[in-house]
């Protein structure tokens, strides 16, 4: 599944040549075909972009500070995606950047630009995510998260006709899975469901096709949208297992709910990682992955509804639990990310609990 995007800021870029520094937020730079802009990073780095076609052909040019010309076209464009709709490129060094669009292209939005800090372009927010493989688990200090994460699974979501769609989720109670509402459908409808959902338990330590049991779910809790598209007042949706794991470990380990939220403690973000590398099961553990109860993160993450917090989420990520270290227990579930070190969401673990109870 997608990680939520957010647009803070339009800038509107002309066929004029515009100098812009710029910040790990969305800019639209070119808003139609055969246009061109000019932009000026601070660092070698990496640059993310998002692009938006219509029928036909096209094609896109980004030359760098040292003239290194990239040429990406409809033919191209998968050797450069990241995640559906998303491309990155390196930067070589600091400098104004050119770029052209042509043909079918329509819009490009700049999601970000990650400075090269450790040679790798993942990674920025939360400190860099560490793969719960078999050397993280031979290691007694990590023997609490590796508990927690046989309660983290991977959702899937499928029909005819439509694209499959993928999500992490955690098992709350025995056959119980909490994940985001938007992981299924917008037209959605409890009392005419299509499609089918799954849910995957397994370690996934050698990657994603590492998995034990694939069970299929039904959906029991399924807001509508608040009208704003693929938007949720509260962006859950609880998935009741149609049978039990045939593994013990799998049946019983489950992350319950904690009382409140807690604010600035020690936290974990747990996810079954779907693109790029790491691929797999993965953990956020860094100094900024707690809840920061005082923060308004961005639109659709109101105060009362959504905390902010700087784990390290990506495609995948959605319906990750952040669980808190001490108490075991979940306080909120993720559900919007947002550009690096621009900060995430999540739905406090007092909204899923009046969710639940109204349901009831």
């Amino acid at each position: 599944m997608r990680k939520r995007i957010l647009v803070f800021l339009v800038v509107i870029l002309t066929t004029s040549q515009v100098l812009a520094q710029v910040v790990p937020k969305f800019f639209t730079v070119l808003t139609s075909p055969n246009s061109t802009g000019d932009f000026k990073v601070s660092d070698a780095g990496f640059v993310r972009l998002n692009l938006t076609t219509s029928d036909g052909s096209w094609r896109f040019l980004l030359v760098d500070s040292t003239g290194k010309r990239t040429i990406i076209s409809d033919e191209t464009y998968e050797r450069f995606q990241i995640y559906p709709g998303t491309i990155e490129l390196p930067i070589a060094s600091s400098g104004k950047v050119h770029i052209e669009s042509q043909g079918s292209l329509t819009k490009i939005i700049w999601e970000s630009f990650i400075p090269e800090l450790t040679g790798k372009p993942l990674f920025r927010q939360g400190g860099p995510l560490e793969l719960l493989d078999s050397a993280f688990r031979a290691d007694p200090v990590n023997n609490k998260i590796v508990m927690f994460s046989a309660a983290v699974v991977r959702v899937r979501w499928a029909a005819p006709s439509r694209s499959t769609r993928w999500c992490t989720g955690v098992q709350i109670e025995p056959g119980t899975i909490l994940t985001n509402r938007h992981c299924l459908p917008p037209d959605f409808n409890l009392s005419t469901p299509q499609g089918e959902v799954a849910v995957q338990f397994g370690e996934f330590s050698k990657g994603l096709g590492d998995v034990a049991e694939t069970i299929p779910a039904s959906v029991s809790i399924a807001q509508k949208s608040n009208g704003q598209g693929d938007t949720y007042k509260r962006d859950m949706a609880i998935l009741k297992l149609k049978f039990q794991p045939q593994s013990e470990l799998y049946k019983k380990t489950v992350i319950p709910l904690a009382e409140v939220s807690t604010p600035d403690k020690q936290s974990v973000l747990l996810s079954v990682w779907s693109y790029d590398s790491p691929m797999g099961k993965v953990v956020s553990r860094g100094p900024l992955c707690k809840a920061n109860l005082g923060q308004e993160a961005a639109w659709n993450c109101d105060k009362p509804v959504g905390f902010y917090h700087q784990c390290e989420t990506e495609e995948g990520s959605s319906g990750s639990p952040i669980i808190d270290v001490d108490s075991g227990k979940l306080i909120g579930l993720h559900y919007l990310g947002v550009a690096p070190n621009g900060g995430n969401c999540a739905l406090r673990v007092e909204e899923i609990k009046k969710e639940l109870q109204s349901s009831l």
